[in-house]
C-alpha cells in the first residue's frame, strides 16, 4: 500500500507542474492576443519561433514530401534568414490573426515586444521591403502591429470582443512551438447553417448543423523536430454533437479512399483513413499524427506531395501573372506585343524575355543589356546568370543556372510567329480568351532566358512539351491571372486566328 501511494505521489509530482505549466502558457498566449481580437476573428495561428528550427522543420518537409533538396533550398535561405533576424532582434513569439473584416485582405500581426527588444528592426521584418510587405508597421504599447492601416484603425479603436474559447483552445494544443486555431462565431455557424442547410452529397449529406454543431472550435499543435507531431483537437457543442461529426468524417475518408487518384499516391488507404479517423472523448475528438507510427509516412508523403504540387501551381500562376500584366504593359507602351527576339538581318538576337524586363521590375538590368548583340555575345553572356526570379519555372527541380521553362508559344497563327512580324491586339480574331500567350513548359524544353528560343508548337501535337503535372497557360484576355489548358486542347486554342 505504502509502495502505491508514493509511486501516486511521484505521478502527481511530475504530471500536475506540467499540466499546470501547459495551463498557465496558454493562458499568457490568450492574454496576450486578447486585445486585437473582436466578434469577427475566425482564425488565429502562434508560432513561438526560437522553437521553430528552420534547417531541421524543412528537412522533414523534404523528407516526407519527396522533395528535392533544390526545390527548398530558396524557401530555406529566405526563412531561416527570416527566424534569424527575428530571434536576433528579440522576437521569439508572433500571432497571425485572421478576421473577417480583413478578407480578402493580408491578415495582420501580432509581436509581443520583451524587455529590450529591437522595435524598429523588428518593424523592417514585416515593412514593404519584407516578405509580407505590410503597408502599416506600428507599436501598439508592449506590441508590434503588422497589417492594413484599416486593420490599424480598427485595433486602434479599441473593439476588442471576449474570446473565452481561444484559451481553452491554446490549452488543448498544449505546449507545442505552434498552434493554428479555428474559431468561428455563432454569427458564421448561422450564416452557414442559412446558406447551406444541407451538406453537399460529396461530403456525405444530411444537415449543415453536423459540422457547426459539431465544430465550436479547432486548434491543431505542431511540435518542432525532433520530436515532430501533429495533434488536433475539435471541441463540440456537447457528447452527439462530437459523434455525429466524427461519423461525417468517416464517410468522406470511405469516398476518398475511392478515388483511383488517391489510390495511386496511397495504396494503403485503409490504414490512411485509420491514422486520419478521430478518436472521440465526450465533447472531443481527438487525432495525433505522430510520423513514426506505422503508415504514417505514407500518408504524410501523400499529403505532402499535394501540399508541394499545390504551391507550385500557385508560384506558376503568381509568375504567369507577372510576366502577362508585363507583356500588356510592353504593348501598351509600343503598340504591338513583343516578337519573339529583336531582329538583325532577319535574326533575332535577344529574347522577348529580356525585352520585357523594365515591366517586371528590372529596368537596370536591361539598360545592361547591348541590344544590337546576339544573346550568346561576349558582353551580353556575362548577364545570363542573373536571369530574375520571375522566369525560374517550377519544372526546373535543377534550377539551372541562366534557365527557364517560361515560353511561348510560336507558329505562324501564334502571338509569336518566329519572324520580325508584330502582332497587335486588333490581330487576335479568334477571341482573346481563346488565345494563349505563354507557358509553363516541361524541363527538357528550358531554354537560355536571354536566347531568342521558345515552344514551337506542332498543330497536329499542340500539347507536346507542356509541363504534364503543371500544364499552366495565360491567356491573352486575362493577364492578372492564369489558367490551366491541359493535354487534350487543340491547337485552336493556342492559336490567334
Amino acid at each position: 500500500m505504502m509502495m502505491q501511494k508514493l509511486a501516486t505521489l511521484t505521478l502527481l509530482l511530475v504530471v500536475f507542474p506540467a499540466a499546470a505549466k501547459d495551463a498557465a502558457d496558454a493562458d499568457t498566449r490568450a492574454r496576450a492576443v486578447a486585445p486585437y481580437l473582436d466578434s469577427q476573428t475566425i482564425g488565429l495561428v502562434h508560432v513561438d519561433a526560437t522553437r521553430v528550427p528552420i534547417d531541421t522543420l524543412l528537412a522533414k518537409v523534404v523528407e516526407i514530401a519527396k522533395l528535392g533538396e533544390d526545390e527548398i533550398a530558396p524557401l530555406k535561405q529566405a526563412a531561416g534568414q527570416w527566424v534569424t533576424d527575428f530571434t536576433k532582434a528579440g522576437g521569439k513569439d508572433f500571432y497571425v490573426v485572421i478576421s473577417l473584416a480583413d478578407l480578402p485582405q493580408q491578415p495582420f500581426f501580432i509581436v509581443p515586444l520583451a524587455e529590450g527588444a529591437d522595435a524598429a528592426a523588428l518593424g523592417g521584418l514585416f515593412g514593404d521591403k519584407s516578405p509580407f510587405k505590410l503597408e502599416a508597421v506600428e507599436k501598439l504599447d508592449q506590441v508590434l502591429f503588422a497589417g492594413t492601416r484599416t486593420a490599424l484603425e480598427r485595433v486602434r479603436r479599441g473593439q476588442a470582443a471576449a474570446r473565452p474559447e481561444v484559451a481553452s483552445a491554446f490549452a488543448a494544443a498544449g505546449n507545442t512551438a505552434a498552434q493554428i486555431l479555428l474559431l468561428p462565431t455563432a454569427d458564421t455557424r448561422r450564416a452557414l447553417e442559412e446558406v447551406w442547410p444541407s451538406l453537399p452529397r460529396e461530403f456525405g449529406g444530411g444537415p449543415s448543423t453536423i459540422v457547426t454543431h459539431g465544430l465550436q472550435w479547432a486548434v491543431l499543435g505542431l511540435e518542432a523536430p525532433p520530436q515532430f507531431a501533429l495533434a488536433l483537437v475539435i471541441q463540440s457543442q456537447d457528447a452527439q454533437a462530437a459523434q455525429a461529426l466524427r461519423g461525417l468524417i468517416e464517410q468522406a475518408l470511405k469516398r476518398f479512399g475511392r478515388q483511383a487518384g488517391l489510390r495511386s499516391n496511397l495504396p494503403d488507404v485503409g490504414r490512411a483513413a485509420a491514422l486520419l479517423t478521430p478518436k472521440l472523448t465526450d465533447d472531443r475528438l481527438t487525432l495525433t499524427i505522430d510520423p513514426q507510427a506505422p503508415g504514417a509516412d505514407h500518408l504524410l508523403a501523400a499529403i505532402g506531395s499535394t501540399l508541394a504540387e499545390a504551391a507550385r501551381r500557385k508560384q506558376s500562376a503568381e509568375t504567369m501573372k507577372r510576366i502577362g500584366l508585363a507583356l500588356h504593359s510592353y504593348h501598351d507602351a509600343h503598340g504591338h506585343f513583343p516578337t519573339i527576339g529583336n531582329f538583325k538581318d532577319g535574326k533575332p538576337l535577344l529574347s522577348w524575355r529580356v525585352h520585357i524586363l523594365p515591366y517586371v521590375g528590372e529596368e537596370n538590368l536591361y539598360k545592361e543589356f547591348h541590344l544590337d548583340e546576339p544573346w550568346d555575345s561576349e558582353h551580353n553572356r556575362q548577364l545570363i546568370p542573373r536571369m530574375p526570379a520571375v522566369y525560374r519555372g517550377t519544372s526546373l527541380k535543377n534550377n539551372l543556372a541562366g534557365k527557364t521553362a517560361f515560353l511561348a508559344p510560336v507558329g505562324s497563327a501564334m502571338l509569336f510567329t518566329g519572324t520580325a512580324a508584330v502582332v497587335r491586339l486588333k490581330d487576335v480574331t479568334d477571341g482573346t480568351s481563346n488565345t494563349i500567350m505563354g507557358i509553363d513548359a516541361d524541363a527538357d524544353r528550358a531554354a537560355t532566358w536571354t536566347k531568342p528560343d521558345d515552344l514551337k508548337i506542332d498543330p497536329k501535337e499542340p500539347a507536346a512539351g507542356l509541363l504534364p503535372c503543371l500544364p499552366m497557360a495565360l491567356s491573352i484576355s486575362s493577364p492578372g491571372r492564369s489558367t490551366e489548358r491541359h493535354s487534350t486542347h487543340s491547337s485552336r486554342v493556342m492559336a490567334r486566328k
